[in-house]
């Protein structure tokens, strides 16, 4: 007899870092409100906060030069389109598709997609 699987566990910590942060974010405030109750000390919660603000920090940053990324390499493509260099084109409409960041950088895929159309043709 085959033995029964068990069920996939998921994960508690989210994978995009957006999610990340807000999880972090809400984490550390609610460990403010329970650490005398589970033993951990002020010192730690204090700890806790300046770790997340350096996560946080580093986060903004990480989405600014996302978006200075995409900046760039969307004038790349339509140096490219103009010059008739279709493959450069394709590739960099393709790294834009695979820059992360936040809702700042929505055009630029719509704008990526909408070119490889046009090259499509």
């Amino acid at each position: 007899m085959a033995k029964p699987k068990k069920p996939k566990e998921k994960d508690f910590i989210p994978k995009s870092d957006a999610e990340f942060d807000k999880w972090l974010r809400n984490f550390v405030e609610k460990l403010s409100t329970i650490a005398h109750k589970v033993g951990i000390t002020q010192e730690e919660v204090d700890t806790a906060k300046a770790k997340y603000l350096d996560w946080h920090e580093a986060y903004l940053q990480h989405l600014d030069a996302s978006y200075d990324l995409a900046c760039s390499t969307e004038k790349v493509v339509k140096l490219a389109f103009e010059m008739g260099k279709k493959e450069i084109c394709k590739m960099k409409c393709a790294e834009i598709l695979l820059i992360e960041g936040d809702e700042r950088l929505e055009p630029f895929y719509i704008r990526a997609h909408e070119m490889l159309k046009k090259l499509e043709k």
